[in-house]
């Protein structure tokens, strides 16, 4: 591992391969956090949709609006694997076409978040929503 402080950012290189010379070093993105800070937290999640008739419109979906539903539980050799649901009605902001995105929620074993994954009908995602943001904003609405 090498320091590059060259340009005023801290940035670690790891070596792309062990057989290739130090030139080939590529740079792996790193943050530090504090112990004493609190972690991140998220009441609103921002979805970016495409509706229909291709018009790109972004929803700040707020955590009074969302019930989460446990679909199914199934029992595993840790425990149990829950998948939670939350259905979203949306209309885009220029043609009013109706959107329905569902977001779901894996916890496995119980308690420990799993997976999630946004489901759109009536229209496609046009942005991403990462599984990290997607468990703040489930534990935000009162998931575990």
């Amino acid at each position: 591992m090498n320091q590059d402080s060259s340009s005023g950012n801290n940035v670690t290189y790891s070596p792309a391969s062990e057989n290739m010379s130090t030139s080939a070093f590529k740079p792996i993105s790193t943050t530090t956090v504090s112990s004493t800070e609190e972690p991140p937290h998220t009441d609103i999640l921002g979805l970016d949709l495409e509706c229909p008739n291709g018009h790109k419109c972004h929803f700040d979906i707020h955590t009074d609006d969302v019930q989460w539903q446990l679909v199914e539980a199934d029992e595993r050799q840790m425990g149990t694997e829950s998948h939670f649901e939350a259905e979203i009605l949306l209309k885009c902001n220029d043609c009013n076409a109706p959107i329905n995105a569902i977001l779901h929620l894996w916890e496995y074993p119980d308690g420990v978040f799993n997976s999630s994954e946004v489901e759109v009908e009536g229209g496609k995602l046009s942005g991403t929503v990462d599984d990290y943001t997607m468990k703040l904003f489930f534990e935000q609405c009162g998931g575990h």
